[in-house]
């Protein structure tokens, strides 16, 4: 798996949600965040900003169902244009 910038999944339409996590920002020094991107109903891809790797996460209500890693860039874009893009068969 590649590390995958902050800025490009910012850029491919990501949003940041800061956390109000205290804990974890007295033992990592900066303030606890997530990005995700809504692909599908009930299908999220989530950047994390520790290891900068995506993971495509199915949920049913809060419950994770299955995860699916990103390995690269690319990758991603083309999970992104699978789940969003209406095609003609």
């Amino acid at each position: 798996m590649e590390a995958i910038n902050y800025q490009d999944v910012i850029d491919l339409g990501f949003k940041r949600e800061n956390m109000n996590d205290h804990i974890f920002e007295q033992q990592n020094g900066y303030g606890w965040f997530i990005v995700t991107m809504k692909l599908y109903k009930g299908i999220l891809a989530e950047w994390s900003c520790e290891t900068r790797t995506v993971q495509i996460v199915r949920y049913k209500k809060n419950d994770i169902q299955q995860r699916l890693q990103v390995t690269n860039l690319q990758n991603l874009k083309n999970h992104i244009e699978f789940f969003t893009k209406k095609r003609k068969c």
